[in-house]
């Protein structure tokens, strides 16, 4: 697969695209082999945009539960004061 990623980069230089940069570039000499290795990297692009955004929002409820629990353990008339 390596050897043929250099070629689609190869060709993609050929055409004038920049082969370091897949999207509008290295993708558009790809297609000219197959549809396959351009679905494959559009597909893995989305997976990963996905899993960021996931991981972000996991990150972001954990500190506010974290801020949650230091101010009801700061003062506790706050978490009373929720219930």
């Amino acid at each position: 697969m390596q050897m043929r990623n250099n070629w689609v980069e190869a060709r993609a230089l050929e055409v004038g695209f920049d082969p370091n940069v897949w999207f509008n570039n290295v993708e558009v000499a790809a297609k000219k082999i197959g549809r396959e290795t351009v679905q494959y990297v559009t597909d893995i692009r989305k997976y990963n945009i996905a899993y960021r955004l996931i991981v972000d929002e996991l990150q972001r409820k954990r500190e506010v539960r974290k801020k949650e629990n230091t101010n009801s353990i700061e003062n506790p008339l706050i978490a009373l004061q929720k219930k």
